[in-house]
C-alpha cells in the first residue's frame, strides 16, 4: 500500500493487478496488460527473478522494477543484468516515482525507435522494391528496343523485303530480342 501511496502522492497514475503466482503473472499480463511492473525480489509462492523472466521472454518492452527489503549487493546486479529496470528498496520509496518516471520515459523512447526503425525498413524495402521495377523497366526497354528498330527499319524501307538474307537476319534479330 505504501508503494501505490507514493505513487499516488507523486500524481502517478496507478492502477493495479496483484500477481502472487506464476499463474496470476501470466494472466496479468495477458488479460491486464500493464505498462509497468514492480515486483518484490522475494515472493511467498515464485520468486521475482522467474518473473521477470517470464515477462522479459513474453513482453520484453514492459518495463520491470524490484521493490524489495532484499538488501543482497549481488541480487540487486543479478536482476540489472538479467533486464531488470530498476531495483528500489522499501526503505527508499521516495526514489521509486523517478525510477517509475524514467523507465516509462525509456519504454516510451524505445516504442518510437522501434517505429521509427519499421518506417526506414519499410522505406528501404519500397525503395528496393521501387529499383528493382526500374531496373526491370530499363532491361525491358533495352530488349524492346531491337524489335521496334528492325521493325520500323523492315516497314519503313520495304525494298529490304526483297533481300531474303538481310530480311531474315532483321527477323533473327527481333526474335532474338523478343
Amino acid at each position: 500500500q505504501n508503494i501505490i501511496t507514493e505513487l499516488r502522492n507523486s500524481a502517478i497514475p496507478v492502477l493495479t493487478e496483484r500477481a502472487c503466482t506464476r499463474e496470476d503473472m501470466m494472466k496479468a499480463c495477458e488479460e491486464f496488460k500493464p505498462d509497468l511492473i514492480l515486483s518484490d525480489y522475494a515472493l511467498i509462492n515464485f520468486d521475482g527473478l522467474s518473473a521477470m523472466e517470464f515477462v522479459r521472454r513474453k513482453h520484453p518492452e514492459i518495463p520491470f522494477i524490484f521493490v524489495s527489503w532484499v538488501i543482497h549487493e549481488q541480487s540487486v546486479i543479478d536482476t540489472l543484468k538479467k533486464g531488470g529496470t530498476d531495483y528500489v528498496f522499501k526503505d527508499q520509496l521516495s526514489r521509486l516515482p523517478l525510477s517509475v518516471h524514467r523507465a516509462m520515459r525509456e519504454a516510451q523512447e524505445r516504442r518510437q525507435l522501434r517505429q521509427t526503425q519499421n518506417k526506414i525498413i519499410e522505406q528501404e524495402r519500397l525503395s528496393a522494391i521501387g529499383q528493382m521495377a526500374s531496373g526491370i523497366a530499363h532491361d525491358f526497354s533495352n530488349s524492346l528496343m531491337p524489335v521496334r528498330g528492325f521493325a520500323e527499319i523492315l516497314l519503313q524501307q520495304p525494298d529490304i523485303l526483297k533481300d531474303e538474307a538481310k530480311t531474315r537476319k532483321f527477323l533473327g534479330l527481333i526474335h532474338t530480342s523478343a
